[in-house]
């Protein structure tokens, strides 16, 4: 699809911003299109493991559609320079998270394919969360925020990863290529570690 027409041309930001608000979510791709190259110039400047350019593009929407959603017009900032920012801060937080998960793999935090049948039951049952009701709430909080991050695709392979399934079984069964599950798993493995680990 042409996002540069004239169509989009002749709109500014700041009117695409309230379109998008107004849930004209047409107006939202053509916009992102216009700062994509935030999300290309961090791709250049950082390496995350198992992160091809689809999850960088996929990482940019969901930090864009935040920042277009809570753009605040009252102050004096352009929506470029907050998405810059918002999306620095979340680079940094995969940066951290990465180099976390390789620190603390065998001690916090354990692989999707290691997750017994029912990973939230797992984790309820530590022992820190069974003597404190506060942090099992604020499990469930974040496990449900988690799922909400997902896509259609990403739910599908988590619910199966959770169920036992290696990535081969569930490339067999969902007819995909080993690396399109891989891929899907590495995301996973991101939104699951930063909403359940505060990364």
């Amino acid at each position: 699809m042409n996002y540069k027409g004239e169509k989009y041309k002749s709109l500014d930001d700041e009117t695409m911003v309230k379109l998008v608000q107004d849930n004209q979510i047409k107006y939202f791709e053509p916009l992102f299109q216009r700062y994509i190259g935030v999300v290309f110039k961090s791709q250049r400047e950082h390496h995350l493991k198992h992160f091809d350019t689809d999850d960088w593009i996929q990482e940019g929407r969901i930090v864009f559609y935040k920042s277009v959603m809570s753009f605040d017009f009252t102050r004096h900032v352009t929506i470029g320079a907050l998405f810059k920012q918002s999306f620095s801060n979340r680079v940094c937080s995969l940066v951290r998270f990465n180099l976390a998960f390789k620190r603390k793999a065998d001690q916090e935090v354990c692989s999707f394919e290691s997750l017994p049948e029912n990973a939230l039951k797992a984790y309820k049952e530590r022992p820190s969360l069974v003597h404190d009701p506060s942090k099992s709430l604020i499990l469930k909080e974040n496990y449900a925020e988690y799922h909400s991050e997902l896509s259609k695709f990403e739910k599908d392979i988590s619910s199966r990863l959770f169920n036992g399934y290696k990535p081969s079984d569930i490339a067999e069964e969902l007819g995909c290529e080993l690396k399109q599950i891989t891929n899907a798993i590495g995301r996973c493995h991101r939104k699951f570690g930063g909403q359940l680990f505060d990364v």
